[in-house]
């Protein structure tokens, strides 16, 4: 199957709220910081939509920061890459309404 060319993806660091044995980012540890994030962000190929990945990037305080600089430097669409236990949990639908607020 061809690769969808209008995505492009962004890992942002290993954090991760589980701890599941079949992970592989098991063992591997680093976090990109927003500038750091953003600057990455800025670097990448423009395309139509962005999937943000890495670890549990709903545990990130900057998240929506990242959102908006996203969209911001033009991508259409954000995705992000998660176990949904923190959008499941209580505040999952404020953390949904922020983001797309």
């Amino acid at each position: 199957m061809p690769a969808d060319l209008r995505w492009t993806d962004l890992r942002l660091g290993t954090a991760c709220n589980l701890a599941c044995r079949f992970c592989d980012q098991a063992g591997l540890r680093g976090e990109a910081d927003t500038a750091a994030a953003l600057a990455a962000l800025a670097a990448l190929p423009h395309r139509e939509g962005v999937v943000l990945a890495g670890g549990e990037l709903t545990t990130r305080p900057d998240l929506l920061e990242l959102v908006r600089g996203a969209r911001a430097l033009g991508f259409q669409r954000v995705a992000l890459q998660t176990n949904g236990q923190v959008l499941a949990a209580a505040g999952g639908r404020v953390c949904l309404e922020r983001l797309w607020a």
